[in-house]
């Protein structure tokens, strides 16, 4: 419902441009496609994760992105217009280790003593991954700098995200007197949200590159009415560099 909702909405905005262009100084519509690489914000300690605790945590993906744009007014300062695109950010893991009661973790429990029924003194394994993906909307500004045209751009970004966290307590090598293992599977930071962006791009012969920062991209529930401690590893500000190749229609 969603996906679908974003499309019918997506379809609206850039019909309405389509007819904007009809009395603006128009170029011609471009659809683009780009691959590069990003890289996700790190929640604060404590989400997911401990500092003085092992953890291997990943936050650099493969990210991609499909989308159109299309100047169409003259401007003292180039030619104005917009662009809109889904993108997707990738997959970000991690693998940590971390006190399983929330406030024993600034004591830092080595395990040893794990209370396997009131989980006080123990430490877990969460192996995780999550990702956002989404919708983004805004005006660029280009003008021809040198071989190419270089551009100017923000908007806004509507995405969906998650983080699932599969947990072993105790983790493994943490007790030695322990027997056996709880299992835990935790998927509770889904959320829809909204933030901005703001980037350049510089293309030549429609070959070109682009780079932009996310102000927050984060993986938590939508409400904090739900429950605001609902959050996963992911947080901050996104950075993504792209290459693509631009299509050009007259």
């Amino acid at each position: 419902m969603f996906k679908q909702s974003l499309l019918i909405l997506l379809g609206v905005l850039l019909g309405y441009i389509g007819g904007l262009t009809a009395v603006g100084h128009t170029e011609g519509l471009r659809l683009e496609a780009s691959v590069g690489q990003c890289k996700y914000g790190k929640a604060n300690d404590g989400s997911w994760y401990k500092n003085g605790y092992s953890q291997t945590i990943d936050l650099n993906t493969r990210c991609a992105s499909l989308g159109a744009s299309q100047t169409i007014w003259p401007t003292p300062w180039g030619l104005l217009g917009w662009r809109a695109a889904y993108v997707d950010f990738g997959t970000a893991s991690a693998d940590t280790f971390v006190p399983v009661v929330d406030a024993e973790a600034n004591s830092f429990p080595s395990g040893q003593n794990c209370n396997q029924q009131t989980y006080s003194g123990c430490v877990g394994q969460f192996k995780q991954w999550g990702r956002a993906r989404g919708v983004t909307f805004g005006p660029i500004l280009e003008n021809k700098i040198g071989p190419g045209t270089l551009g100017l751009e923000g908007g806004l970004f509507r995405y969906t995200s998650y983080w699932r966290v599969q947990g072993t307590i105790p983790g493994p090598s943490t007790c030695a007197s322990c027997f056996g293992v709880d299992t835990s599977d935790w998927n509770g930071a889904k959320g829809v949200h909204w933030t901005w962006y703001a980037g350049l791009t510089y293309e030549i012969s429609g070959f070109f590159l682009q780079m932009r920062r996310y102000h927050a991209t984060y993986a938590s529930q939508a409400r904090a009415s739900n429950n605001p401690l609902a959050i996963g590893l992911i947080a901050g500000p996104l950075y993504s560099v792209m290459v693509g190749y631009q299509w050009s229609f007259q």
